[in-house]
């Protein structure tokens, strides 16, 4: 090759490498085109796939909430068919039993079902019923079971009612017995001697018998007004507002107001009420006839014959806008039956040997052993050797056939017990209220 040809080869190799050069340039910018884009569509692209997913999520939470919600309402809804199916069984019902079990078998079956299909796909799994369906399903079987459970309460209540009906009956009957017991033994106690053989030592023994009674009653009247949330405290104050009111002693206070309502009138053979005057004229024979004829009736039977009486001391007591309750009515007839027995006993003694006489000690008198008891132990202890005991008030009135005195019991009240005159216009406003709720100006 001769020089010439040298050049020119040359020459040629250094324009395809300028050509090269340009080629490459080109080829270079091709490349990074796309990393441009890709840069440029990087963002959106990135926020599209992060809300898909975030989609995806939302849907699989509102599907397991779903599942939760239809799996509690299955529970409900088992315990439903559960509770009917021990309704069913009291009283015995067959076809209530079965409906009751296919019912329950049905739920057990549904809840399976699910469990099934929630091990073998989690993600897979579509309640039939949505969230808000499940959720009022849920409300529906609970608000079943609980009918379910007020019918079966309301069926034990009145099987309980007629267990009590049914005592009411025997406890009737043997106090009926138990009278008739006690009228026999007082004819053959007396049969030698007959009425003219009758002493105040017969008294005695009615007496205790119509105390306990009225102790009952006030023990009643107490939870009474317990139960309405009343202060008992405050009653026993408005009673007599002289006196210091100890919580042990609360019972005295409402015994002696009852016995206070129930001896009111004891003193006149009418009791001092307009519809029983005729008893103004009867002789002692009478009344000692009524006393062994009303020794034999029940509280029922007074009540029928005698339920003017009945009704005028319990208004008398008991303020109308006061619920008597179930328990209490009926004690406070048993009571006022005592009370009449013992009226007519008293009255059988008047015009005899024995005129007979009723009395109460004023608040404030000095205590006596002759014709006053003290009902508290307490106030006649050492300690309070040294103080005057005086009267607070009569829990139970004394009586008096010629010589012979029972005594009166009484509730006393040393010097340190007595309300200072300070103290009592505080306690104005709460005692006018429970004066107001007794029915009665003590």
């Amino acid at each position: 090759m001769d020089w010439k040809s040298a050049i020119h080869l040359r020459r040629r190799r250094r324009q395809s490498a300028t050509v090269a050069d340009d080629d490459d340039e080109n080829d270079i910018t091709e490349i990074k085109l796309p990393k441009k884009l890709q840069e440029y569509f990087s963002h959106p692209l990135d926020s599209s796939v992060k809300t898909f997913q975030e989609t995806k999520d939302e849907h699989d939470l509102a599907m397991l909430h779903s599942l939760l919600a239809e799996l509690f309402a299955g529970v409900a809804a088992v315990k439903s068919a559960y509770a009917e199916l021990q309704l069913a069984q009291s009283p015995y019902s067959i076809d209530s039993i079965h409906a009751a079990d296919r019912s329950l078998v049905s739920e057990l079956k549904y809840l399976s079902s699910l469990k099934r299909s929630y091990l073998k796909d989690p993600l897979s799994l579509s309640p039939s019923n949505s969230y808000q369906q499940s959720q009022l399903r849920e409300l529906k079987e609970l608000i079943k079971t609980f009918k379910i459970n007020i019918s079966r309460l309301e069926s034990e209540q009145q099987s309980k009612d007629s267990q009590v009906e049914s005592l009411r009956s025997d406890l009737d009957e043997i106090e009926r017995e138990n009278r008739s017991l006690e009228y026999q033994l007082l004819i053959k106690t007396n049969s030698h001697h007959h009425i003219s053989g009758l002493n105040p030592t017969h008294f005695l023994p009615e007496l205790r018998l119509t105390v306990k009674r009225v102790r009952s009653f006030a023990r009643a009247m107490m939870k009474s007004m317990e139960s309405s949330k009343l202060d008992l405290n405050s009653a026993a104050g408005a009673m007599y507002p002289n006196i210091v009111p100890d919580t042990k002693n609360l019972l005295f206070f409402f015994q002696s107001f009852v016995s206070h309502k129930m001896f009111s009138g004891f003193h006149h053979p009418d009791f001092n009420l307009g519809f029983l005057e005729s008893r103004s004229n009867r002789s002692r024979e009478e009344f000692f006839r009524e006393f062994n004829d009303s020794k034999l009736l029940s509280s029922s039977q007074f009540l029928d014959r005698w339920g003017d009486f009945v009704r005028a001391k319990f208004s008398a007591m008991v303020h109308p806008k006061i619920d008597p309750g179930s328990d209490l009515f009926p004690r406070f007839v048993e009571m006022a039956r005592r009370v009449w027995i013992l009226h007519c006993l008293f009255f059988y003694f008047s015009g005899s040997e024995f005129s007979g006489s009723i009395f109460r000690v004023r608040s404030g008198c000095r205590f006596s052993e002759v014709y006053m008891e003290s009902v508290a132990v307490a106030d006649l202890d050492p300690v309070n050797r040294y103080s005057t005991p005086t009267v607070g008030f009569t829990v139970v009135p004394g009586f008096r056939f010629g010589s012979t005195v029972i005594q009166c019991k009484v509730y006393l009240s040393h010097h340190n017990t007595i309300i200072p005159d300070v103290l009592k216009k505080k306690k104005k406003k709460k005692i006018l209220l429970y004066q107001m709720m007794m029915n009665d100006n003590v």
